[in-house]
């Protein structure tokens, strides 16, 4: 098994302090939940990616973000029953049936829908969203977010949003000049792993923290910005 000072000659060639190597490594390791090995992996594909200065990729998340889930979570049978319950739920009802009754383009945040309808050589968005893919997809599609335009990957828990996140900069082929992501929940972006991601890339990462208006959750109240 490599152990962590292995990891000096294959994390960033800017870091020259081995000990700040060292706690990057460890940092990785938490961010990930992946073994020494397989960071040495990801650090060296991530190493080999050229950097394109004049793109920026936008992360969306879905739920209360892109689209508020606050008429859904009025009906009594979904304030009795959250989590995996309420997917029990939804099961009973008929995905089909539950998408229809619940989500529709007009139902979007506007601010947001258009970042993503407004996409160009300079600017890539996906969706990133937690849940069962089914129904995440569904949902993607009901507000007109179909296809590959952007695209939409959807992961089983939050935590691993920031690691598909990785994945996908590895499947382009690429690394943005800035990742913008946008998220009502985001606290899986934020502090050390917010910091852990920029050093790993070697740009800036802006996460911004979404709060929806309460009377028209197709309005963005404010957003709390923060940079790493």
């Amino acid at each position: 098994m490599t152990n962590l000072s292995s990891i000096r000659d294959h994390i960033s060639s800017s870091q020259k302090n081995e000990s700040v190597d060292i706690i990057l490594a460890d940092d990785i390791m938490k961010l990930t939940g992946l073994g020494v090995d397989s960071i040495v992996g990801l650090t060296k594909r991530l190493s080999k990616l050229p950097i394109k200065k004049d793109i920026v990729l936008n992360v969306l998340d879905f739920d209360d973000t892109l689209y508020s889930r606050f008429n859904q979570l009025q009906e009594p049978i979904f304030q009795d029953n959250r989590g995996s319950e309420g997917n029990r739920v939804i099961r009973q009802i008929g995905i089909d049936n539950f998408v229809n009754k619940f989500y529709k383009k007009t139902g979007a945040v506007i601010k947001l829908l258009r970042i993503l309808e407004n996409q160009n050589h300079n600017h890539r968005s996906i969706i990133l969203t937690a849940g069962e893919m089914d129904l995440q997809k569904l949902k993607c599609e009901a507000v007109g977010i179909a296809g590959n335009k952007p695209k939409v990957v959807v992961v089983k828990e939050s935590k691993s949003k920031p690691m598909k996140m990785l994945l996908e900069i590895l499947e382009s082929g690429y690394i943005p000049g800035k990742i913008i992501v946008y998220e009502d929940r985001p606290e899986f972006f934020l502090g050390s792993n917010g910091k852990t991601l920029a050093k790993m890339l070697g740009i800036e990462i802006v996460v911004d923290h979404i709060f929806l208006e309460q009377d028209d959750t197709t309005k963005i109240a404010r957003i709390d910005q923060n940079i790493f």
